[in-house]
């Protein structure tokens, strides 16, 4: 994220998106790094004649990111539709695919799974026609985790698993090993969603593995990744080592700088903290620990997000699909 994106978008933030400007300026790191990236001199790049137009949309696809990052995915949403208009007639597919591949993202995360999916087969597409072989894997990945772990249409989602390894095979996962961890993030979420828990946790123990050992955009993965690990354990009836697993990912979250005490995916963590609490009989610490989770789910989210779908009478919140560990928010 550029640094010019997080300061527009702070000059323009409500109380909430300043509560998680940590989070933003943190994704600052490594930037300098992360610009003379190999892959990145690989990218399609635009005539000379339309390159003022693209970097301007790209810096406010930055600015949306930014949103993001906050955990304001409706803000997310604003910048990302207001793009799709402000890049009609340009014709330049690249770019298209990585207006719609956000927007596809955003509406997932805002808990519309349809929309997502819809908007994603038409980054699919734009990329595809762009020759931007590293969007489309991007695209595929994002594909897996709403087809399957969203939407559980495991027929389909299986077929799509081929779809998303031969994308990262074609742009090697040295080169590009941020893409090949978000791989083995959705395909550890897809597993655990069909009940293959030890194959889920290979997944989640691999990726893990290769986050940890990488730079740049595959750090923040080591959190879901261990939430990842978290809900095999749980579903394992092991619910010392999940409780464990999930106390790891939110201490690895706050060092990181990745969640504030308000973001959301904090809430979905603290969720299923309170679930191994709860399961462990220590059942006070476990009604605290849901109520927590549901205050900052009802102060981030709409009232029909999946994510609060069940009653508040029983304090305690329903994570939805794709909540940490078939997590959706690393891109």
């Amino acid at each position: 994220m550029a640094p010019a994106a997080v300061v527009d978008v702070l000059e323009k933030a409500d109380a909430r998106t300043v509560q998680h400007a940590p989070q933003m300026v943190a994704s600052l790191e490594g930037v300098s790094g992360c610009r003379d990236a190999p892959e990145l001199a690989n990218r399609p790049q635009p005539p000379d004649a339309l390159r003022p137009r693209v970097d301007a949309a790209r810096r406010k696809l930055a600015e949306a990111r930014a949103y993001m990052d906050a955990g304001n995915h409706s803000g997310a949403l604003k910048e990302t539709t207001a793009l799709l208009q402000d890049i009609q007639g340009l014709d330049y597919r690249p770019l298209e695919a990585e207006v719609l591949t956000l927007h596809g993202y955003a509406h997932g995360l805002a808990g519309k799974p349809k929309e997502a999916e819809e908007h994603l087969y038409k980054a699919l597409w734009a990329a595809e026609a762009g020759r931007d072989d590293e969007t489309v894997a991007r695209v595929w990945n994002l594909l897996l985790w709403v087809v399957g772990d969203q939407m559980a249409r495991m027929d389909e989602a299986n077929r799509l698993v081929h779809h998303a390894r031969a994308a990262v095979e074609r742009l090697s996962r040295e080169r590009f090993p941020h893409i090949a961890t978000d791989l083995h993030l959705r395909m550890g979420g897809l597993l655990l969603v069909q009940g293959k828990l030890d194959e889920a946790d290979a997944e989640f123990t691999q990726g893990l593995e290769l986050a940890r050992r990488t730079a740049g955009p595959s750090r923040p993965r080591v959190t879901y990744f261990l939430t990842g690990l978290g809900r095999v354990r749980s579903r394992q009836l092991r619910a010392e080592e999940a409780l464990a697993l999930y106390q790891e990912a939110q201490a690895y979250a706050f060092q990181e700088r990745q969640w504030s005490p308000e973001h959301p995916v904090l809430a979905l963590n603290l969720n299923n903290i309170a679930t191994e609490l709860l399961a462990l009989g220590r059942t006070q610490e476990a009604l605290d620990t849901f109520q927590r989770s549901l205050a900052l789910l009802e102060a981030a989210r709409s009232r029909d997000h999946a994510s609060l779908a069940a009653p508040s009478t029983t304090g305690r919140p329903a994570a939805p699909r794709g909540a940490p560990g078939g997590s959706p928010e690393p891109l």
